[in-house]
């Protein structure tokens, strides 16, 4: 688990997640510059550690949509947790806690 938090994307997923399900071409436009394939390769390995769930919608087209599971939403309070802190020590801009970092345009 402790690979996974610290790769590129991981957090952007979650945040994209909360409280949603998406499917695959919706988090691919939001995260915006990650390529197809690296979006699966994440995916996947979020769904290994059981951070987010992948459920089918049907076979032909093939659409699939994606959420946090209960571990997932555990994990990303814990993310919004080291966030506050850092803005409490100003180690982060305050404007960051105020909006999901694939919105912000202040890049930490």
């Amino acid at each position: 688990m402790n690979s996974l938090l610290g790769k590129k994307w991981t957090i952007l997923l979650l945040q994209a997640l909360h409280n949603k399900k998406i499917g695959f071409n919706q988090l691919s436009r939001i995260i915006g510059d990650i390529t197809k394939r690296m979006l699966a390769k994440r995916l996947e390995e979020l769904e290994k550690f059981e951070v987010i769930r992948k459920k089918r919608l049907c076979n032909k087209p093939l659409r699939v949509e994606y959420s946090l599971t209960k571990k997932g939403i555990d994990l990303l309070n814990a993310f919004n947790t080291l966030k506050n802190w850092g803005i409490k020590y100003e180690l982060v801009p305050e404007v960051c806690i105020k909006t999901n970092c694939n919105e912000c345009e202040h890049k930490c």
